[in-house]
C-alpha cells in the first residue's frame, strides 16, 4: 500500500510505521477546569489532551492572532473561506478537551498554510489529510462539506491516539447525531480499527512503564519516530538486497490499522521534528503579538473620534453615555468623563466608558418648557407657540376612565426643560371616548320589554333585548313569556275557545277543542257540544256509513275511494254528536278501525357504531291503519359531520310486519381517524295512500377505537412473516407482508370468522414449510471456519469485490481466494440439505 504526500513534488515510498502509540489517560473533565494555565515547560512538548485543572494560555487562545500568523507565515492573506478556522478549532478543542492551537500546527503543516497542492482538496474542506491515500483521495469519505467539520473529524482523528477508550465512545456517539458521510466516516473507519489502536496502546503503556513514567501523556512529537535508514533497511528486507514479505506486509497492515496514513507524510521518518519546528515558530508569533496590559490616558477634553481610535487600537471596548451640554461651542462632542480614571491599567477586551458632551446651547435663545397638564390642545398650542416652540399633537389612546376624554396626558420635553427656541414639543392627549361592546350592552334600555335582556347582535350590528332563560316573544313581541302562556296566547287567536295540546309539524302549538267541545263547521273556533242529536239525522249517516263497506267487502279494488267516503260520513256523525260506539260498529268491519291515524311508536337502533365494523340494523314499530306497500325514508336532518359522505335511504314493505325490519342501515366506513362524530338522522313512513307518519329520531354516533382483536390479529400476521422469512419459505402476496396498518384495516372491515380462517391459514403454510425443511447441521463446520478465519483477522474480506488495500498483498489475496471457496461450499451444502 503506498501513501501520497500533501505537499506537490514530495515523492511517493513505502512509509515507515509511526511510533503512534497511545497512554490511556484521564479523560478531560469541565467541571473540574481550574484557571491554571499550562506552564511554560508543558508547553514545550505540549500533550494532546488537556490535563485535568488546566488550559490553554491567554497568550495562545486568540483565534484573531492565529490567523494573524498564518497570514505572515505563508506569505499572503489566507482566502475568506478558511479565515474563520482557528475559531473553529478553538470551539471544537474545547469540547473536545483537546489543546487546539497543537492540532492547529499540525493542520498548517499538512495542507502548507492552507495552500493545498496534493491529493486532498481545498473544495472537500480536508483540513488535515484524514483519510487521504492513493485509491482513495477523492471518494466521499473525505468530503466533510463544510470547514467545521473538517475541523472536527481531524481533532478527533489526533484525540483517538491520545485516550482511544473515551475518544472512541465520544466519536461515535457525536457522529450519531450527524449522520452525513463526511462525519461518519471517521468513525467508521475508528470502529473498524480499534481493536488495533487499543493493541498499540498497550505497547506504548508498556514503555512507559520501563521508562519509570507510567502517567506520561500522549505528545504531539509522539506522532511520528525517528527511524534511521539502517532502520528502514531492516524493515524491508534481511540486509541482503532481498524483500522480506512476511516482515513488510505486518508492517504495512498495522500502519494501515491505526489509520496513520493521516498523520503523517508518507514515508517520512521525521514529522515529530517538523511539527516541533513548526510549533515553535507558530506559537512564538502568536504569543508576541499578544497584547499587554495599557494605562489609560486621560480623555477629558479630547475629541470623540479620537479617543475611539486609540481605545479600539488598544482592543478595548468602548461605550458611550450622553453628557450635559458642552459649556462652550468647541466642547461639542468632546469627552466630558471616563470610566475607569486616568492611570487604570486595563487588558484587551475590557470596557472603557466614555460621557460625551451634547451640542453647545446658548442661553440666549433657550427657554424653559412650561406644564401643559390640565390644558386642551388648543391653549397649549397657543401657549407654545407665543414662547417660540411648536406642538405635535400625538394621540394618547382610549381614555379610562371615560371622564379622561379628550384631556392631556403626557408631554416631552417634560415641563421645567430647558430647550432652544424652535424646538418641537410633542403632547399626548387622550382620544373621545369609544364604549366596548359589554359597555354598550351594560348601557341599553329594555325596560319597555318586560323580563327581557341586552344582548350584542352581530348582524345588527348593536345591542337588542331578547328572552332568555327558557322564555321567548308574546305573539306581540312585547314581553318575554313561558311556552305555556305563548301557546294559550296562540290558540286564543287561532281557534278561540281551543286549548294547546303539543305541536304542529312546523312548531306551533296544535289547538285542539276540549272535552265537551266540538269545532265549528269552519273548523276556526270551538263550540259548545250539541245536546241531543238529530236522531233521524245519525240514523243516516250510520246507514250510509254501513253501504260503503259493504260495497267494500265486495269490491276491495276500490278500498281507498270507499274507506274515504266511509271516513266521511263518521266524520259527519261524531260533529252532530250521534253515538260513538255505533260509528265505531259500523266502521269496524274489514277495516280496523280506520279511524286511528297512521303514526310510528318507537324506533329500536344501536346508539353507536364503529368505524369500518358491521352494518347495523333498523327496527320502526307503527300503529293505525295504513294501506300496504310502504315506504321507509331514512334520511339527514342536520350536516354531514367531519369528512363523511351522508346518504338519505329508502326501503319498501309490501307486506304488514309490526315491527318494519330494515337491515344494514347503520354503518361507518372507516377513515382510519380517531374520534367521535354524530350524524343527525330521522325516519318516516309513508304508505301507498300517501299518508306520513310524524318523523321519529334515529341518530348514531359513529365511533372510532383501536380494535384490540385486530391489533392482535396484525401483531401476529407481522410476527408470522418474520417466521416465513427466517425460514425462507418463500410466501409471498398481500398475506405475506410486514405491514401493520394494512393487516389491522383488512381485519376491521372483515367478518370474524374470516380473520381466524387467514390465520389458520398462515399457520398451515408455516407447518408445511418446516416439514419441507430439512437438517442443515452438519452445514455449519464450514460457516465455523469462516468466522473463525474472520475473527483471527486471517482473511478481512471475502466478498465478491476485492478491495484496493489487498490488492499488494499476496498473502491477503490467498485468504481471499480460500474463503470465497469455502464459502461456495457452504452454499452447496445448504442447497442439497433442502428441498426447494
Amino acid at each position: 500500500m503506498q501513501m501520497r504526500s500533501l505537499r506537490p513534488g514530495f515523492k511517493n515510498r513505502f512509509f515507515v510505521t509511526a511510533a503512534v502509540t497511545a497512554l490511556l489517560v484521564s479523560g478531560f473533565d469541565p467541571a473540574f477546569a481550574s484557571n491554571r494555565e499550562l506552564t511554560s515547560d508543558e508547553l514545550n512538548l505540549p500533550a494532546i489532551l488537556l490535563p485535568n485543572g488546566t488550559k490553554v494560555p491567554d497568550s495562545l487562545n486568540d483565534p484573531d492572532l492565529w490567523i494573524e500568523c498564518i497570514d505572515r507565515m505563508r506569505g499572503s492573506r489566507l482566502p475568506e473561506e478558511f479565515r474563520e478556522v482557528a475559531r473553529f478549532f478553538k470551539e471544537e478543542g474545547e469540547r473536545l478537551g483537546v489543546f487546539w492551537p497543537g492540532v492547529l500546527v499540525q493542520s498548517m503543516h499538512e495542507t502548507n498554510y492552507y495552500k493545498y497542492g496534493g491529493d486532498a482538496r481545498k473544495e472537500s474542506w480536508n483540513v488535515g489529510g484524514v483519510g487521504i491515500t492513493k485509491d482513495v483521495a477523492t471518494t466521499t469519505h473525505q468530503n466533510f462539506g463544510s470547514l467545521r467539520r473538517g475541523v472536527r473529524a481531524m481533532l478527533e482523528h489526533v484525540a483517538i491516539y491520545a485516550d482511544p477508550d473515551r475518544m472512541h465512545t465520544v466519536i461515535i456517539e457525536q457522529n450519531k447525531r450527524d449522520r452525513d458521510i463526511g462525519e461518519r466516516f471517521l468513525a467508521d473507519r475508528t470502529q473498524q480499527f480499534f481493536g488495533d489502536i487499543r493493541d498499540k496502546n498497550e505497547s506504548f503503556r508498556k514503555m512507559a512503564k520501563k521508562m519509570k513514567d507510567p502517567n506520561r501523556p500522549v505528545r504531539f512529537n509522539d506522532l511520528g519516530e525517528f527511524r534511521t535508514e539502517e532502520d528502514l533497511n531492516k524493515l524491508r528486507g534481511r540486509g541482503d538486497g532481498k524483500i522480506d514479505p512476511d516482515s513488510f506486509d505486518r508492517y504495512k497492515r498495522t500502519r494501515a490499522s491505526i489509520g496513520g496514513a493521516t498523520l503523517v507524510y508518507a514515508g517520512d521518518p521525521f514529522y515529530g521534528a517538523k511539527w516541533y519546528l513548526k510549533w515553535k515558530q507558530a506559537s512564538s508569533c502568536v504569543q508576541s503579538k499578544y497584547p499587554r496590559k495599557v494605562v489609560l490616558p486621560d480623555f477629558r477634553g479630547e475629541p470623540l473620534k479620537k479617543s475611539k481610535e486609540w481605545l479600539e487600537e488598544h482592543r478595548l471596548t468602548v461605550k458611550l453615555n450622553p453628557g450635559v451640554p458642552a459649556p462652550t461651542e468647541n466642547k461639542s462632542g468632546t469627552i466630558q468623563e471616563q470610566a475607569p480614571e486616568r492611570g487604570t491599567q486595563v487588558k484587551p477586551g475590557d470596557t472603557v466608558t466614555l460621557t460625551v458632551h451634547s451640542k453647545y446651547v446658548s442661553l440666549v435663545s433657550t427657554v424653559v418648557v412650561p406644564d401643559l397638564k390640565g390644558i386642551s390642545y388648543p391653549d397649549a398650542k397657543k401657549k407654545l407657540e407665543a414662547m417660540g416652540l411648536s406642538i405635535v399633537w400625538r394621540d394618547g389612546g382610549r381614555p379610562n376612565p371615560p371622564a379622561l376624554a379628550n384631556t392631556f396626558q403626557m408631554q416631552d420635553p417634560p415641563a421645567g426643560t430647558q430647550v432652544s427656541k424652535g424646538e418641537t414639543v410633542y403632547v399626548w392627549f387622550y382620544g373621545a371616548h369609544t364604549p366596548t361592546r359589554e359597555e354598550r350592552v351594560a348601557a341599553a334600555d329594555c325596560s319597555q320589554y318586560l323580563k327581557s335582556r341586552a344582548y350584542w347582535d352581530n348582524n345588527a350590528g348593536k345591542p337588542l333585548c331578547g328572552c332568555f332563560d327558557g322564555l321567548q316573544w308574546n305573539l306581540n313581541a312585547t314581553q318575554c313569556v313561558t311556552a305555556d302562556v305563548y301557546a294559550k296566547e296562540f290558540c286564543d287567536r287561532e281557534k278561540p275557545g281551543s286549548i294547546a295540546e303539543g305541536t304542529t309539524y312546523d312548531g306551533k302549538p296544535n289547538c285542539v277543542c276540549s272535552q265537551g267541545r266540538v269545532p265549528t263547521a269552519d273548523n276556526r273556533s270551538c263550540a259548545d257540544k250539541p245536546i241531543g242529536p238529530p236522531l233521524e239525522k245519525c240514523n243516516d249517516l250510520l246507514a250510509k256509513i254501513r253501504q260503503f263497506m259493504d260495497r267494500y267487502r265486495r269490491d276491495p279494488r276500490n278500498n281507498s275511494v270507499l274507506k274515504g267516503a266511509a271516513q266521511t260520513s263518521a266524520n259527519q256523525a261524531q260533529r252532530l254528536g250521534c253515538d260513538q260506539n255505533q260509528i265505531n260498529q259500523a266502521l269496524s268491519d274489514h277495516q280496523d278501525n280506520i279511524q286511528k291515524p297512521f303514526t310510528i311508536n318507537g324506533v329500536i337502533h344501536p346508539s353507536t357504531v364503529e368505524m369500518g365494523g358491521d352494518r347495523q340494523d333498523l327496527f320502526v314499530t307503527w300503529g293505525g291503519n295504513p294501506s300496504f306497500p310502504v315506504k321507509m325514508i331514512y334520511f339527514r336532518k342536520g350536516p354531514c359531520p367531519g369528512p363523511f359522505n351522508c346518504t338519505n335511504m329508502t326501503k319498501q314493505f309490501n307486506t304488514a310486519t309490526n315491527p318494519l325490519h330494515f337491515p344494514g342501515a347503520l354503518w361507518c366506513s372507516n377513515i382510519q381517524k380517531e374520534g367521535n362524530y354524530y350524524f343527525d338522522y330521522a325516519v318516516v313512513l309513508e304508505d301507498a295512500l300517501g299518508n306520513r307518519t310524524q318523523e321519529a329520531p334515529a341518530g348514531f354516533t359513529c365511533k372510532s377505537t383501536r380494535n384490540p382483536l385486530c391489533e392482535q390479529y396484525a401483531r401476529r400476521a407481522v410476527s408470522m412473516n418474520q417466521e416465513n422469512l427466517n425460514r425462507n419459505c418463500r410466501y409471498t402476496g398481500a398475506r405475506w407482508t410486514s405491514d401493520y396498518q394494512g393487516h389491522y384495516n383488512w381485519c376491521i372491515k372483515a367478518p370474524r370468522s374470516t380473520v381466524d380462517s387467514e390465520t389458520r391459514a398462515r399457520e398451515g403454510e408455516l407447518k408445511n414449510c418446516q416439514v419441507k425443511q430439512k437438517d442443515c447441521s452438519h452445514c455449519k463446520v464450514y460457516e465455523d471456519w469462516l468466522n473463525l478465519k474472520k475473527n483471527a483477522e486471517a482473511c478481512w474480506y471475502h466478498g465478491n469485490r476485492l478491495p484496493s488495500i489487498c490488492q499488494l498483498d499476496p498473502e491477503c489475496i490467498r485468504w481471499n481466494k480460500e474463503c470465497n471457496r469455502v464459502k461456495k461450499q457452504l452454499g452447496d451444502c445448504q442447497a442439497k440439505c433442502q428441498d426447494r
